[in-house]
């Protein structure tokens, strides 16, 4: 899996390298540049040459084969933390002012992005990141003062949480193989053991079920975890854009002003995972619920919110259905102001709320007159980030459809869309009929 995975950490880490050292080509030495960038490189072609020669070894002798692979992958991701580390410390000592807050974010970046990706073998994690954030460290000890050793300490502290998330991680992902080895195995024995099969079915589905509670436990804390270098990265970014501005260019202040941005755009993506996360461990509290009611009330929220917008919105009078109420307030909620959010741009907008019987079924939908899309990425519409349309031209999260997706699904219900660029668009939904 880590070597499979490696030729796109390949090409970002080369990349990054590169983009780095022309960004410091001004203020650090040119040999130094040039002989780290040539490190990298050589690296860079080393882990391609594994990864061609991984996938020519030959099968025979495979757990020995293996074993020496991983030490070799160890190794080389070893060999590439240092790099990272040494070249931080030297750029941190010659960079000034925003140079040094790009090569710090840039580093703290590589080690985080890290986690998910080598923290199943540990010891390949352990040595890219000691040997990245301990070097990176270095450099600020030998500045000698105050704040550098405060930062220093920083570094350290920031290295052991780093590995005790990845070690979490890598713990959460053994037991979660455990039980798809244990399930898998479970085919082979419901033929010899058909008269146990229900209560060998509830045992397993009862673990994963305590293995799903953990994961969305340990997601929620590392989300939270990540909030501390958010308020840091923010809080640094606005110390330099009120003590600092002065000595920037207006490139300068660009480039900060889109690093605060970024991360408050961070901080409610957060947001947006704690509530899908939520969404998906509460209980549904299944009652008569008036649709009509909760499509007005979205609206008025709506036009309190906006307004100066002239917007014709038609709510079809007498929809129920047998459902959570709170769930469905949140799927018209958010249907309503995706149909609000993609009408900014009419002078005069049309969005409707009603049903339509489709036997056996009854269909819900949202319509409305805005900008559409083009349905050959219809299948993108209900997956988390998934985002049809740029921050520049509608801000949003690319959570609000995974999460009515979501809720109409844990209700037994289908969700899908309808629509063509520049001619509005129609979301569906149905639930099964209740009492």
């Amino acid at each position: 899996m880590l070597f499979e995975q490696s030729r796109g950490g390949i090409g970002a880490n080369l990349g990054t390298a590169l983009l780095l050292a022309l960004l410091l080509s001004g203020s650090v030495s040119a040999v130094f540049l040039a002989g780290w960038a040539a490190a990298m490189v050589a690296i860079a072609a080393v882990r391609w040459w594994m990864l061609r020669a991984y996938r020519r070894r030959e099968a025979s002798d495979e757990y020995e084969s293996l074993h020496r692979w991983r030490w070799g992958f160890v190794a080389i991701m070893g060999l590439l933390g240092m790099t990272w580390g040494a070249g931080g410390a030297v750029f941190i000592s010659y960079a000034q002012g925003l140079e040094q807050s790009v090569v710090t974010l840039v580093l703290g970046g590589l080690v985080v992005a890290a986690v998910p990706y080598l923290s199943p073998v540990f010891a390949a994690y352990a040595a890219y990141s000691v040997g990245l954030l301990a070097l990176f460290a270095l450099g600020f000890v030998v500045q000698a003062n105050h704040s550098a050793l405060t930062f220093a300490v920083m570094l350290l502290i920031a290295m052991l949480a780093f590995m005790s998330v990845a070690h979490t991680y890598r713990r959460k992902l053994v037991e979660a193989l455990r039980l798809g080895y244990e399930n898998a195995s479970l085919v082979a024995e419901l033929r010899e053991y058909r008269e146990q099969l229900e209560q060998k079915v509830a045992q397993r589905t009862e673990a994963l079920e305590d293995a799903n509670r953990e994961m969305e436990a340990f997601n929620y804390s590392v989300s939270h975890d990540l909030r501390a270098p958010l308020r840091a990265i923010h809080g640094y970014g606005s110390i330099l854009m009120q003590d600092y501005a002065k000595v920037l260019d207006g490139e300068g202040q660009r480039m900060l002003q889109r690093l605060r941005q970024a991360s408050r755009r961070m901080d409610r993506l957060i947001d947006a995972l704690l509530q899908l996360s939520r969404l998906s461990r509460r209980s549904i509290n299944r009652t008569r619920v008036d649709l009509s009611a909760l499509a007005q009330a979205a609206a008025a929220r709506l036009r309190e919110s906006d307004p100066g917008r002239d917007v014709e919105i038609d709510i079809q009078a007498g929809l129920s259905v047998h459902a959570d109420r709170q769930l469905m307030g949140v799927v018209v909620d958010n249907l309503m102001s995706n149909a609000w959010k993609y009408t900014a741009r009419n002078g005069r907008a049309h969005i409707r709320f009603g049903a339509e019987l489709r036997d056996p079924l009854t269909v819900y939908y949202v319509a409305d007159d805005g900008v559409g899309f083009d349905m050959q990425y219809a299948h993108k519409l209900f997956g988390a980030f998934q985002r049809l349309h740029s921050d520049e031209d509608f801000e949003g999260t690319g959570i609000g459809l995974a999460t009515v997706a979501r809720v109409v699904r844990r209700h037994g219900g289908d969700v899908w869309a309808e629509s063509a660029e520049g001619e509005g668009a129609r979301f569906y939904f149905t639930l099964p009929a209740g009492d």
